[in-house]
């Protein structure tokens, strides 16, 4: 299959493999080339020659050719993308679809299914998408049966909870109405009260409805985007499973699928309801005498991105310090519970799989779980939401992993907007991170982008235009426009305007930077501004804006020339393909002289958010 990089990235960023962890990390982009194409690709999953298998269509249908601005997300080159179909057309779900595939703010009105669209796939034989009017079979329901008893019934799960899973682990996407219709079909799923309340399963609430009593209250204030946002993606990973995916799932993998759906959801649970954290429209508060480890947690995504960048650098010795201070750093976050752990676990484990890929040995990501989990047991009992967490991705098979972690990600997005609403900070910088990732067909960037631009006013009225609020929101926001809305001249104005804050804030510290908030938005709005100039055709400026970032960072603290080497290597890649030979070799030479200064000093990062 031969592959084009997509424009809007100037060919850099996927070449350079290195990007920066935001709030949200920044993954390369790709495009397929059409005349290059193998007979019945499947766009945006794992490209096949085999025939998939069609609704009642047009028989000779042939794929549409990719439109322009779309991309295939995807860790880096080296790691494997999840076997998937995700389709141009109106997806099978019960919800709007694009209505043009050719134009990028299209998403945001309805159209009908087409009967010769390519929405008329469907991803497998046995477990479909279908839309609710169709339906599924008798013989698909009954297949589905015991494991729908034992969920709703056995372990005494919400209905709420069973259609996630059902969506999420087993790709059968049904609406309420059906599961009701249906369990009053089946004499064994009649769920009075005094079953409900009988439940005793293992790590189970006792009394659902009375402890959901608070949760009930934010779910009440969550808008119909945010819920509707949550369906589609999780619709769409039920619609994305071709069969060759399905055929790899053991039993057993499903049960582990359930098992890190159920943990996230009772952490989160117990984090507001037990612990009673609370929040407001930008923060997340601990309770009275408990740690806030937000930092913590930030500052080990910012380790393992280290890592990541290092390790491709083939920087072995400088990246082994670096993991020491990233198993240094959990032995002290990993005890307090807290809700950056979910904010953040996620993209630490993306960026461990694309270490493992580029090594081929997955035995560091187990030996990351298996470590946490090992700690965790010195204080907790085998029972604890963590704790099954950690043990179940230990046993997931590689093959399932990425899609693993996509829908525990996507879960924690769920469980957290049910407190914190769908726009709070934290949330929408988790949608943004979720949807650069998986979330292509997505028909929200414009919502997200809107919800965003209401909380930089807002945190500039409270704080200033140069208050760590202001300056992590107007990031996040950045990030979202430039990788999720495809739109340069937001990014750009929004870049620049980052650009300015960051810098005032800078100016003023040590003349040494250290790894921040404001470095890190620094690095990433002068690697924005520069991508859309050589989008344009100046690369005079884009050297210009790396050339500044470059200089400054190698004088920073270990992680700010981490990210010096990071920023010079796509920059060394974007001079190569435009045949500035003589620069790129004094650059490559100019990296080496600052690798070898990285065990000078150790890690003093700030995390940051």
């Amino acid at each position: 299959m031969f592959f084009q990089f997509q424009s809007r990235e100037m060919e850099l960023c996927a070449q350079a493999g290195d990007s920066l962890e935001n709030p949200v990390d920044e993954i390369p982009q790709w495009t397929t080339s059409r005349q290059d194409r193998e007979p019945l690709t499947i766009w945006y999953g794992a490209f096949s020659n085999s025939q998939p298998t069609y609704a009642p269509c047009n028989s000779s249908w042939e794929p549409q050719a990719m439109p322009a601005n779309r991309s295939l997300p995807c860790d880096t080159d080296d790691i494997p993308i999840i076997p998937s179909i995700v389709l141009w057309g109106p997806n099978l779900v019960d919800l709007p679809v694009l209505q043009s595939p050719d134009s990028r703010f299209a998403g945001c009105q309805p159209s009908p299914l087409l009967p010769n669209d390519p929405g008329c796939l469907l991803p497998s034989p046995l477990i479909r998408s279908l839309s609710p009017k169709q339906g599924y079979s008798e013989e698909e329901w009954e297949a589905m049966k015991e494991t729908l008893h034992r969920l709703y019934m056995k372990e005494g799960k919400s209905l709420d909870e069973v259609i996630v899973i059902m969506t999420l682990v087993y790709h059968f996407k049904a609406t309420p109405k059906m599961y009701y219709w249906r369990f009053r079909k089946w004499p064994d799923f009649q769920k009075n009260a005094v079953q409900a309340q009988s439940v005793t399963s293992k790590g189970l609430r006792q009394k659902p409805e009375v402890l959901r009593t608070r949760r009930k209250e934010k779910l009440r204030e969550i808008s119909d985007f945010e819920d509707l946002l949550f369906q589609r993606l999780a619709g769409n990973i039920a619609a994305s499973t071709s069969s060759s995916s399905l055929s790899i799932k053991s039993t057993e993998t499903y049960r582990l699928q359930e098992v890190v759906l159920h943990s996230v959801h009772n952490f989160v649970f117990g984090l507001f309801e037990t612990h009673r954290w609370t929040a407001d429209q930008f923060s997340i508060f601990p309770p009275s005498g408990s740690l806030d480890l937000s930092r913590m947690w930030q500052q080990l995504a910012d380790q393992v991105f280290g890592a990541r960048v290092l390790i491709r650098k083939l920087e072995m010795r400088h990246a082994g310090q670096t993991f020491r201070n990233i198993f240094h750093l959990l032995e002290r976050a990993a005890f307090s519970p807290d809700p950056a752990m979910m904010v953040k676990f996620w993209r630490i484990c993306l960026y461990f799989m694309d270490i493992c890929a580029s090594m081929n040995n997955y035995s560091l990501l187990n030996s990351f779980f298996q470590h946490y989990r090992s700690l965790l047991l010195t204080r907790y009992q085998e029972n604890y939401p963590l704790v099954q967490l950690l043990g179940a991705l230990a046993k997931v098979e590689n093959e399932a992993m990425l899609r693993t972690l996509q829908i525990g990600y996507l879960k924690s997005i769920h469980s957290l907007k049910s407190f914190l609403r769908g726009d709070h900070a934290v949330v929408l910088s988790m949608w943004s991170n979720y949807i650069k990732h998986w979330g292509f067909d997505s028909l929200h960037p414009t919502e997200l982008a809107a919800s965003y631009r209401v909380l930089l006013t807002e945190a500039d009225f409270r704080l200033g235009r140069c208050s760590n609020l202001s300056i992590s929101v107007l990031h996040q926001f950045t990030y979202s426009v430039f990788y999720n809305l495809h739109d340069d001249a937001m990014s750009f104005e929004l870049a620049i305007d980052l650009l300015q804050r960051s810098q005032e804030v800078l100016s003023s510290l040590h003349p040494q930077w250290q790894w921040g908030l404001e470095a890190q938005a620094f690095a990433f709005a002068s690697k924005v501004v520069a991508l859309i100039y050589g989008n344009q055709g100046s690369r005079v400026k884009a050297q210009k804006y790396y050339k500044e970032a470059i200089s400054l960072f190698e004088r920073g603290d270990r992680e700010c020339r981490t990210r010096a080497l990071m920023l010079a290597n796509e920059l060394t890649h974007c001079m190569t393909r435009w045949h500035d030979v003589d620069d790129a070799k004094r650059l490559h030479w100019n990296q080496c002289l600052v690798a070898s200064t990285l065990s000078e000093q150790a890690n003093t990062g700030q995390g940051t958010e």
